[in-house]
């Protein structure tokens, strides 16, 4: 006996609302009931498997994204979040897989590329992390993060002038991204080049992650004038052993 022709349209999208308001029971029962419909919609398969990977059931999530993109292949909102599941639950090789087949259908995705960059980086493939980077950062010029993370693993990895070059080309693009200026200092502090350095690291007081941004000093600020027969009263932000080091 055929099944009712039912309008599932508004069924999902009234599932997809509850998901992004966290009623995942609710949400749950709309997917079921468009999959009662349609055993074989996407998206509501799709929809599903990211519902029951992000709680209980890893697997079975994992396997309905899996049905819902043998079923839809270029899906990749599917398997972004297929990417995401694998990801956090420790498969970080099956991730990779699945991100790469995200960067083929949608190279625009920025951060497909930076969660496939972290998965060689745990994998301990630091060459293709950097060239991951690189590449995703020529198709995505204003991605932060990108830049942010090739920082990262250039200076973990001791390429400070690599990690120059790099946020030099992000700032063109994002100007006023105090992290990477930020960077930019890290790497020049690396190499004793401490004007460019200090220039740069004047956006600490700028970024939002700083919990000492924009301070409100008591005092006028040393500008660099003659301190014979004067002191000079050393403010810490970070603490006193940054603080006495490049004052001395």
């Amino acid at each position: 006996m055929a099944r009712p022709q039912v309008n599932v349209a508004p069924i999902l999208a009234h599932a997809s609302q509850c998901h992004a308001a966290g009623r995942l029971a609710e949400a749950e029962q709309g997917y079921r009931q468009v999959l009662q419909s349609n055993p074989e919609h996407p998206d509501a398969l799709h929809l599903l498997g990211v519902l029951i990977g992000q709680s209980n059931d890893v697997q079975t999530g994992i396997n309905l994204i899996n049905k819902a993109v043998q079923l839809q292949p270029r899906f990749p909102e599917a398997l972004f979040n297929l990417g995401l599941i694998l990801q956090s639950n420790g498969l970080i090789y099956e991730a990779a897989l699945s991100y790469t087949r995200v960067i083929r259908l949608d190279p625009k995705r920025a951060q497909a590329w930076n969660n496939l960059a972290i998965c060689f980086s745990d994998l301990g493939q630091i060459d293709d992390a950097l060239s991951t980077i690189e590449e995703g950062a020529a198709q995505n010029p204003t991605s932060e993060s990108l830049y942010d993370n090739g920082c990262r693993f250039y200076k973990r990895q001791n390429e400070f002038l690599a990690c120059i070059d790099l946020v030099d080309r992000g700032v063109r693009h994002l100007p006023e991204s105090s992290r990477l200026w930020i960077h930019r200092a890290d790497a020049c502090f690396a190499l004793g080049r401490l004007g460019e350095a200090w220039d740069a690291y004047s956006w600490r007081k700028k970024a939002t992650e700083n919990p000492n941004k924009d301070p409100n000093y008591p005092l006028p600020i040393w500008q660099g004038e003659d301190l014979t027969n004067k002191s000079i009263l050393i403010w810490t932000e970070q603490g006193p052993g940054e603080t006495f080091l490049f004052s001395s």
